[in-house]
């Protein structure tokens, strides 16, 4: 048993702790006939964003309609101005795209696999192929553009 002094010194011990506690809550919410987590079903069905984790990336960016992934931080200043955006385009393209986001605080292994060295970055994906990628902050119509491309 590891002394309650420990968590409270240890930052990176807490973080990881309360990361599998978090996965530990939530895959106890995952639908066993679609394979997705109940948030994300009420997620996609009010057209927000879902979550994306290194645990469920892979089935997410598997998905029929083409995907957006946003990787980003809460201490991200940029990454604060883009989220509205994200939220808005998520709106926008509801049947068409799906959209998610990504904290890489939280999830480091997928960043890492994609080169992510930047944020906030864009990934697109069709097929489960990375078809395009956007890093920092941009207008709203340039991102639009890059969906336009994929959904065509």
């Amino acid at each position: 048993m590891i002394p309650h002094s420990v968590f409270e010194e240890d930052e990176e011990l807490r973080r990881i702790l309360d990361n599998k506690f978090k996965e530990a809550i939530r895959s106890g919410f995952k639908d066993k006939r679609t394979n997705i987590y109940r948030g994300d079903v009420e997620a996609i069905k009010n057209c927000e964003p879902i979550i994306v984790t290194d645990q469920n990336f892979g089935e997410i960016i598997a998905s029929e309609k083409p995907v957006v992934v946003d990787f980003w931080a809460e201490w991200c200043g940029p990454c604060r101005v883009l989220g509205p955006i994200i939220s808005q385009l998520a709106q926008e393209y509801c049947e068409k795209i799906t959209f998610g986001k990504l904290n890489v605080d939280e999830n480091p292994s997928t960043p890492s696999r994609f080169n992510i060295f930047s944020i906030p970055t864009l990934l697109f994906f069709k097929g489960g192929l990375l078809r395009e990628r956007i890093t920092g902050l941009i207008p709203k119509k340039q991102i639009e553009n890059v969906i336009l491309n994929l959904i065509d």
